[in-house]
């Protein structure tokens, strides 16, 4: 997909499209342009190997199919890339890294949560577990998966 190795400028311009799009909403090819922006997304993230980022991605565009059903507005999400998060629609959450076993995939955490309580869902959006920001990543890493602490 991206020659030389631009993933990052790519995904980048990619955002700030998406951005545009969300700025103008209510305008249905605006939506329509914003769903086909977050499936080239997640294409370059999947080729980029950043399936961390595919996660998040697969959750918008989930939250945009339920939003927009309705409008006829409706984007498939590949079963290769779903494969690697064994989440079910809507249920992207950081507890579901426990489940991946074939990728590598890190989880960026802000800074600001490190220290803080903070409310995620076990795996289903059903349910809200509250835990201290430090006790989740040592729970990750204790379970091998990687997890940065970046100020976003």
């Amino acid at each position: 997909y991206c020659l030389w190795g631009c993933y990052a400028h790519s995904a980048k311009l990619l955002m700030e499209a998406i951005e545009i799009c969300e700025k103008n909403e209510p305008v249905v090819p605006y939506i329509r342009k914003k769903a086909e922006l977050y499936g080239c997304l997640l294409d370059i993230c999947a080729e980029w190997g950043k399936f961390d980022l595919c996660k998040a991605i697969i959750g918008e565009i989930d939250a945009m199919n339920d939003k927009y059903r309705s409008l006829g507005i409706h984007k498939e999400i590949s079963e290769d890339l779903k494969k690697y998060m064994d989440l079910t629609p809507g249920a992207v959450t950081p507890l579901g890294l426990l489940n991946v076993e074939e990728a590598p995939i890190t989880l960026y955490l802000d800074s600001e949560f490190k220290d803080s309580i903070i409310g995620i869902h076990p795996n289903e959006n059903t349910a809200t577990v509250w835990l201290k920001g430090d006790d989740l990543v040592a729970l990750l890493r204790e379970n091998g998966c990687e997890v940065e602490i970046v100020e976003i």
